[in-house]
């Protein structure tokens, strides 16, 4: 029973670390979602100036 006690703090931290660093790896992913998500509706809303200029200009022969 005294070995159950002294391994109990390890084992409690290291699951305990495990299920922390879990959620900041899922926010973070999340997080990169949804920047990807707002960076597509922002540049479907607002295309850029420079890509229209040279699309509009007529090739030179």
């Amino acid at each position: 029973m005294e070995y159950l006690i002294a391994i109990f703090p390890p084992v409690a931290v290291g699951v305990l670390f495990f299920f922390v660093m879990r959620l900041i790896f899922q926010a973070d992913r999340r997080e990169r979602r949804l920047l990807q998500e707002m960076e597509e509706t922002y540049e479907a809303d607002h295309p850029n100036p420079d890509n229209i200029a040279d699309a509009q200009q007529p090739s030179k022969k």
